[in-house]
């Protein structure tokens, strides 16, 4: 963006300080940017009360630079002003690009299996009286976006569960593994710089495996796979902050409660956050709920 900050104040160790700027030698700038929307929007927001009395706005020079001026000012209001400058600094530089899909990311997982109760996948001919409870583990995704309003993706997450199983009188604890992954196609359309509305098609695949129980056998090795569809829609609620929410139909949603399929299909919900720590790196968090519920948070880096 090309924004610069500059603050500067006297030594003097009286209550009243002159803020300037760094050539100056008594009054002058407290900040300089060369984007006079961030500042006139940030000011007013953090800017209240008496201190706001005490600034004067100037105009643009023919650097291009919007200047606010600072006058006489106690040590409070001085603290106040230092808040507000380090504030600015934040958010300017952190700005984020348009909305694209173009990016990968990463992180921690957490989730829960509903219904494995029911799940001949699982329990077999043996009748056992299963619970499964939530763990967690990793996930991957990343997107390529290959013309204005196309682009493809992947997403990869596996995560463990933790089994408590009853026979008779015989408890035990394990575990088992879940992964998930999916690829396709999308399609955007931006209504603004901070709104768009986006479909996906995708190959969905769903698999349980790895059981482990001492003192029991499980055979658990179960997977399927068909085509997803995805509606979403995406909005810059501010600068640094991106929000997503979509319905996705996915055929392997979770455990069948009946039949020779080991999965049955699914209609989850789920939104998403990303706060810009920077204009290409976010903080991302994600909720989806549905026969296989799922909590993450990770780092997206965007190109």
């Amino acid at each position: 963006m090309g924004t610069a900050y500059q603050l500067a104040a006297t030594n003097q160790l009286s209550s009243h300080f002159s803020i300037y700027q760094v050539v100056h030698s008594t009054r002058g700038t407290l900040i300089e940017s060369n984007d006079q929307a961030i500042l006139i929007r940030v000011l007013r927001s953090y800017v209240k009360g008496a201190i706001a009395n005490e600034i004067a706005y100037g105009e643009y020079s023919q650097k291009g630079f919007f200047r606010i001026k600072g006058t006489q000012m106690s040590k409070q209001n001085r603290m106040i002003m230092l808040v507000v400058a380090v504030s600015l600094a934040g958010p300017a530089m952190a700005q984020a690009e348009d909305i694209g899909f173009t990016y990968v990311e990463g992180g921690i997982v957490g989730g829960f299996v509903n219904d494995i109760e029911t799940s001949g996948a699982v329990t077999g001919s043996v009748p056992l009286d299963i619970e499964s409870d939530a763990d967690g583990g990793a996930f991957i995704g990343g997107a390529w976006q290959f013309s204005e309003q196309m682009h493809l993706f992947g997403e990869y997450a596996s995560l463990g569960q933790e089994l408590e199983i009853r026979s008779g009188t015989d408890t035990t604890t394990g575990e088992y593994d879940v992964v998930r992954w999916r690829i396709g196609v999308g399609y955007q359309y931006p209504v603004s710089e901070s709104l768009a509305y986006y479909g996906r098609l995708s190959l969905d695949q769903l698999e349980f495996k790895d059981a482990r129980a001492a003192g029991f056998t499980l055979d658990v090795d179960a997977d399927d796979s068909g085509p997803g569809a995805e509606l979403g829609v995406i909005w810059a609620a501010m600068p640094t902050l991106h929000l997503q929410g979509h319905a996705r139909y996915t055929p392997v949603g979770g455990v069948a409660s009946s039949g020779s399929d080991p999965f049955e299909s699914d209609v989850l919900i789920g939104v998403n956050g990303r706060w810009h720590l920077f204009p290409n790196i976010a903080l991302v968090t994600g909720y989806e709920y549905g026969k296989i519920t799922t909590l993450n948070v990770g780092v997206r880096l965007s190109f």
